[in-house]
């Protein structure tokens, strides 16, 4: 169902590009699409990466600018993320469990979707004090830093997308986009990039600025401690099964469910309505990231709450809980892109035919 015409705006967003892909001395990958006329071939050549070569790409990393504590607590965590997931895949827990699992994880990437994502960085819409609480919370149990840190970041990720100061940067590798940042120096134009964004917008939503003061104190108990020891309390789960596949499993799903959209999206699928961006619309990752794997609409239109043309509960779940929400008002502000906008910008720089061929090919 559509949502509230009194509520939703239907502004046109006729300077996006202008907004969100400002001129810079910083010198961008991306093409111009009228000078361009090979992206094709580029394309295909993109689509052709192999394990090979991400494993070339790997090698080639300045092994100098490793941090190994990271990779240690992050090959530790995962250790103990594929115990649970064994436990899980030999049914050695509570049916209980299984369903809390499921429950806590999508909430977490929920939090991530619609609160961190679409509310708070590209601020798609607006939302009630106690939606913007719960967002908070659910942002938590995902365990990927602050709001406002996480925001601040993806501003930068768009602004200066697959370049230097991106912190997930494509164009280093499919490992270095997916979680091999994590585990690398941080670029100093990533930091440069990080001064130059406005973001007191985050730090006047006294939510944001809670969590973000206080943040471990908050997310610890929140990722951590409740979903190790709500199932032991309730229904006697075991220690080893709670904290293995309630804790760490579930949070490694929700982790790699994010970070398949920075290296996934970025490297695999099509591009319909902006051939010079290296990002990727993907009929896979579309459900399996909420409704974040429409990535060649989302860098095209970022600021379009509904992230995608693709519509349905099953591929793009977190437009259609904004839509649900607002239907109470929870949800206000609804921000999308003119169809007549989106023809002029497929006609300019993207695939017309492409288009309607991805928006019908959807399972």
């Amino acid at each position: 169902m559509a949502p509230n015409s009194n509520n939703e705006s239907k502004s046109s967003l006729l300077t996006e590009l202008e907004e969100n892909v400002k001129t810079d001395t910083f010198e961008s990958p991306h093409p111009d699409p009228k000078e361009e006329e090979e992206e094709d071939t580029k394309e295909d050549e993109t689509l052709k990466l192999s394990l090979r070569q991400m494993y070339i790409d790997t090698l080639q990393l300045d092994w100098s600018k490793v941090l190994w504590d990271m990779v240690f607590s992050l090959v530790v965590f995962h250790v103990i993320a594929f115990y649970g997931l064994y436990l899980c895949f030999t049914f050695q827990f509570k049916w209980q469990s299984g369903v809390f699992t499921f429950f806590y994880a999508y909430a977490g990437g929920l939090g991530i979707t619609m609160g961190t994502h679409r509310l708070w960085t590209h601020r798609a819409f607006a939302a009630h004090w106690a939606v913007r609480v719960c967002l908070m919370c659910m942002n938590c149990i995902a365990f990927q830093e602050s709001i406002y840190l996480w925001s601040q970041n993806h501003r930068v990720h768009h602004k200066w997308s697959d370049t230097d100061r991106d912190f997930t940067n494509s164009r280093r590798g499919f490992f270095f986009a997916h979680m091999g940042w994590k585990m690398y120096q941080t670029h100093p134009e990533v930091i440069k990039g990080r001064k130059m964004v406005d973001c007191s917008d985050l730090l006047g939503d006294p939510v944001v600025k809670f969590q973000h003061d206080y943040y471990y104190y908050v997310a610890l108990p929140i990722c951590f401690v409740i979903p190790t020891l709500l199932p032991m309390y309730f229904w006697n789960e075991t220690f080893i099964v709670a904290f293995t596949l309630c804790t760490c499993a579930r949070l490694a799903i929700t982790f790699h469910s994010t970070w398949c959209i920075n290296s996934v999206a970025h490297l695999y699928g099509y591009k319909p309505y902006d051939k010079s961006l290296y990002a990727f619309e993907n009929k896979i990752l579309g459900p399996f990231a909420l409704g974040e794997g429409w990535h060649n609409y989302h860098h095209a239109f970022p600021r379009d709450y509904r992230a995608s043309e693709i519509d349905g509960w099953g591929q793009n779940v977190t437009t259609k809980i904004i839509e649900f929400l607002n239907r109470f008002n929870l949800t206000t502000d609804l921000k999308t892109v003119s169809d007549e906008h989106i023809d002029r910008r497929t006609e300019r720089t993207g695939d017309v035919e492409l288009r309607e061929r991805a928006k019908s090919d959807v399972y």
